[in-house]
C-alpha cells in the first residue's frame, strides 16, 4: 500500500508545492536511512498545529527519522504563515485537492503514520494528545 502511496505523495509534491524542495520521493529511497513519520494535518486545528510543532522538535532529536507533513489546507498562504510564523523546518507537502487522504484511509487529522526501515508499517496515531506524544517518543527511541 504504502509504494503506491509514495506515488501520489511524489504526484502532489509536483503538483503544488509549499516550503518543500522538489524531490524524487518513494519509500525505499526515504526508508534506507531509517524510519519515516508521515503526519496528515490542517493547519487551521489546534490539534494538528500542536503536532506539527512538535514533531519540528523530534526531527532535531532524531535526525534519523524522516519526517514528512502533508497538509490538507485549501489556503496555502495561511499553511505558509502557520510554517514560518513557527520556524517549521519539516517536508511540508501541501494536498489542496486531499488525494491523499483516499489513498492513505485518513478518517481524522492529525494521522501520523510511522513507517520502518523496511518499508512496514510499525504504528498509526490519530489526534494528538499528551499520550500520543509520549507513545510516539517512546517507539521513535525503540526505531532510532
Amino acid at each position: 500500500m504504502f509504494k503506491k502511496a509514495i506515488i501520489i505523495v511524489c504526484l502532489i509534491l509536483f503538483s503544488s508545492i509549499a516550503m518543500a524542495k522538489p524531490a524524487d520521493i518513494n519509500l525505499d529511497n526515504l526508508t534506507e536511512k531509517g524510519p519515516v513519520l508521515i503526519s496528515f494535518f490542517a493547519s487551521w486545528s489546534n490539534p494538528c498545529r500542536e503536532e506539527i510543532i512538535f514533531l519540528n522538535e523530534i526531527a532535531k532529536k532524531h535526525k534519523d527519522i524522516k519526517i514528512i507533513g502533508i497538509a490538507f489546507d485549501r489556503k496555502l498562504d495561511k499553511l505558509e504563515k502557520f510554517i514560518k510564523e513557527n520556524k517549521i523546518d519539516l517536508t511540508i507537502i501541501h494536498d489542496k485537492k486531499l488525494k491523499s487522504i483516499k489513498e492513505f484511509k485518513i478518517l481524522i487529522i492529525p494521522t501520523m503514520v510511522l513507517i520502518d526501515k523496511n518499508g512496514k508499517t510499525v504504528n498509526t496515531y490519530v489526534d494528538f494528545d499528551k499520550n500520543v506524544k509520549e507513545a510516539l517518543d517512546k517507539e521513535l527511541k525503540n526505531h532510532s
